[in-house]
């Protein structure tokens, strides 16, 4: 079972290989895009367990007017938990032990993957679907790797920007926690593309067990595979987007498509906010602009950086995060964080 914040990353990941791909085969076809236009580019998103639901001027000359931030950092041992609070003492956001990944997870995935890859091909820009399997040893798996949360599966879709006077109109219309969006940040980074995700409708109770709305969904579906006589084994409902769940901005340094720092603002719904403490990570708690935040670095194979915090008046939950190919120094990765955290 991942937690929310580990699906935010792994959507993240997911965004990024696929702006990668869309610019370098279209690179001619971008460059043609006029003011305004929205990209129909897709991103896997798949929410199967309700655990989860920036910057404020245009940047100008980089380096004279830079605002010197102030901050305290201690380190933790990587068996260590940190947490951050808000006032009330309530824990908005931690790190924790990794989730086991038992065999019947790995057998799971294995088996179900082909049919969430083609419920992703049906989805549209901006739109979600439920989706349910005709296949009894999958739905026995499901039932037992996530007890009492249904046999549905999900899959939405983001609207992706290619100019920021568009993206920005976008984020202020859904009221985004990101509006004024800076074209470039430290480092040498400028803007390349932004996305829009909005929000699917409530399907979990606060206990996060499927409500009235997830149950009817679930049996009109069931239904439909029962009365099936055809070998058709997924079955589809489309699910209207109602407010804006996050938005995210990706930034590159030149032409290099492996190296870009991208940030994440994504609404939580007061839901604390999970972060697998994984081998070769250490934690710093810190702070940026007098707000307390996690600072995360990876090591190994894929060595980067990441910052993350909540944010106690909008209730978004950010996170920022560059590459191995970044080459950014640790004071300059929390340079680009200062221009985000208010």
């Amino acid at each position: 079972m991942e937690s929310r914040a580990d699906h935010l990353e792994k959507k993240l990941r997911t965004y990024e290989k696929r702006i990668d791909y869309k610019i370098d085969v279209r690179s001619q076809v971008m460059n043609q895009i006029s003011e305004g236009a929205v990209s129909t580019n897709r991103s896997r998103t798949k929410f199967t367990i309700p655990r989860q639901r920036a910057s404020r001027a245009i940047l100008s000359t980089f380096g004279a007017f830079l605002i010197v931030i102030f901050l305290s950092f201690t380190a933790y041992a990587a068996t260590e938990f940190l947490q951050l609070r808000a006032k009330d003492g309530k824990i908005l956001l931690e790190t924790m032990a990794p989730w086991d990944r038992n065999d019947k997870v790995e057998q799971l995935h294995k088996l179900s993957s082909p049919y969430e890859s083609q419920a992703l091909r049906s989805v549209l820009p901006g739109q979600h679907i439920a989706y349910y399997i005709k296949d009894d040893t999958i739905n026995h798996l499901i039932s037992e790797v996530n007890p009492d949360r249904g046999l549905l599966g999900f899959q939405g879709n983001q609207i992706e920007y290619y100019t920021l006077p568009t993206l920005e109109l976008e984020a202020e219309k859904l009221n985004s926690p990101i509006t004024h969006i800076p074209s470039s940040i430290a480092g040498g980074y400028s803007f390349n593309s932004g996305g829009i995700y909005l929000d699917m409708p409530k399907l979990y109770n606060t206990d996060g067990t499927p409500n009235e709305r997830y149950l009817q969904i679930q049996t009109a579906l069931i239904e439909e595979a029962k009365a099936d006589q055809t070998d058709k084994k997924l079955f589809i409902e489309t699910l209207e987007s109602e407010q804006l769940r996050s938005i995210y901005l990706h930034y590159r340094k030149g032409k290099n498509i492996e190296d870009y720092v991208t940030v994440l603002a994504s609404f939580t719904d007061g839901v604390k906010q999970e972060v697998q403490q994984e081998a070769g990570m250490t934690t710093e708690k810190g702070l940026v602009n007098g707000k307390e935040i996690l600072y995360l670095k990876y090591e190994g194979d894929n060595p980067h950086q990441v910052i993350k915090w909540i944010d106690e008046t909008s209730g978004a939950y950010y996170h920022i995060h560059d590459t191995k190919k970044s080459k950014l120094s640790k004071q300059d990765f929390l340079k680009i964080a200062e221009k985000f955290v208010h």
